[in-house]
């Protein structure tokens, strides 16, 4: 299982990362036409926004994985050693459970999403929804990692992509 979190990790990393390079590039191009050229191009707000939908699912999978996500930590440094360990579990199976509906209930937009396209794209709606499934995905590996290690997240971010 530490195997498959560590690639599913990095994977996630260089693809967040590759989709967020593309995102600044669409987005410059999309100032630079509009205020250097006077021109608008149709399709670079639509395509940033669906880059940027995948950029946040995937950077949620990956901040969960470093502990990134607030909302608890004063709670479980506030109970006993034991009761934290267990809430912090709690959590976990939690956000298990939610991962799984996410991947469960998303199968009906994918479906519906597959006869839509964008308005200036032309693109299959469902393939930007297809991030919520795979996010998820990706979010079941590192709480099972987490459970089977007996930590909430990894200690710390493995080395840089490159």
């Amino acid at each position: 299982m530490e195997k498959l979190a560590a690639l599913t990790e990095r994977a996630l990393k260089v693809f967040t990362g590759t989709l967020l390079a593309a995102m600044v590039i669409v987005i410059l191009l999309q100032v630079t036409f509009r205020y250097a050229l006077n021109l608008s191009l149709a399709w670079t707000e639509e395509v940033g926004r669906y880059l940027f939908v995948w950029i946040c699912l995937f950077g949620a999978s990956l901040a969960y994985r470093y502990g990134q996500h607030s909302g608890y930590e004063t709670l479980v440094a506030a109970l006993p050693a034991a009761a934290g360990r267990w809430a912090t579990r709690g959590v976990d199976v939690l956000v298990a459970a939610f991962s799984v509906v996410l991947i469960v209930s998303s199968r009906e937009l994918i479906e519906a999403g597959m006869g839509q396209v964008t308005p200036a794209t032309q693109f299959r709606i469902a393939y930007v929804y297809l991030a919520f499934p795979v996010s998820a995905v990706a979010t079941l590996v590192f709480v099972a990692d987490a459970l089977r290690r007996g930590k909430p997240t990894s200690p710390t971010p493995t080395a840089a992509v490159g």
